[in-house]
């Protein structure tokens, strides 16, 4: 696609966007969590699911440490 092997791409998009694409993977999936947990009624881990995290402790750990509350608690803050 690009010709760009791995480690070149990865070193690339981070000195084009200033994070790893990693880091903008997991940024999309707790922004889209964090949408799908102020707007709709769906269980924590539908969402969890939805959002591309097969594990609830998984995606609870992650999302405490970015947004630096339990998802539960954010939902009940933005309701």
């Amino acid at each position: 696609m690009t010709g760009l092997g791995e480690r070149s791409f990865i070193r690339v998009f981070k000195k084009a966007a200033g994070y790893t694409p990693h880091a903008y993977v997991m940024d999309a999936r707790i922004n889209a969590a964090r949408s799908m947990l102020s707007n709709f009624s769906k269980p924590v881990e539908q969402i969890a699911l939805n959002c591309g995290y097969s594990k609830l402790s998984v995606f609870c750990s992650a999302f405490k440490s970015k947004v630096g509350m339990s998802p539960m608690e954010y939902r009940r803050r933005t309701l």
